[in-house]
Order: structure tokens, then sequence, then C-alpha cells
């Protein structure tokens, strides 16, 4: 689930599962996601570069992001990895809240 790209932005999120993680994560809550961010957000100046991300990624899956420059890709992984402080906006990483 993805929410918060703009119109000329092309974010596409792929995701792999096998067969006995998805049997697994049927039976299992919302604390087997390994990245949720919810209206993550970063602006440059006047400019948001990252504007209100909501993206969550259960364990067990491959995620990618594929866009042109400058669609966010790169400042969204800094956020979740903490190497940028986002301007508004939570990741939590393994049901735990990442500090800025």
């Amino acid at each position: 689930m993805m929410r918060g790209a703009r119109r000329n932005d092309i974010i596409i999120v792929m995701t792999y599962t096998t067969l006995s993680q998805q049997q697994e994560d049927s039976s299992a809550s919302s604390a087997t996601d390994v990245v949720v961010t919810h209206d993550l957000t970063k602006r440059f100046n006047d400019r948001a570069v990252v504007d209100s991300l909501d993206l969550r990624i259960p364990a067990g899956c491959v995620y990618g992001f594929l866009g042109p420059n400058g669609s966010g890709k790169s400042t969204t992984m800094k956020m979740i990895l903490g190497l940028l402080v986002p301007t508004s906006g939570e990741v939590d990483l393994f049901g735990r809240r990442a500090r800025g």
C-alpha cells in the first residue's frame, strides 16, 4: 500500500513472497511489518520531495522503488534508514518508532 506519490511521479512497488510466507502472513498480525511509514513528508525550502507517504512492507517481501530523477526514491530510503530527518510523519522499523 502506497499513497503520496505526486501526479508526475512514477513509483512502482514490487513485492515477492513465497507461498509459505503468504500462508504465515494470513494468520499473523501487523506485528510482522518490517517498515511502516505514516504521512512521511520531506520538504526542502518550499518544495515537497516526499509528500504524505504511507507505506507498509511486510516481513518476507522484497520491495523496490522505480521512478524518474527527483521523484523522492533516495530521500524516502534515507528517511527510513535515519540518515535524513523527515519534515513530518513517522517511520516504524520492526514495530518500533524510529527517531530522527
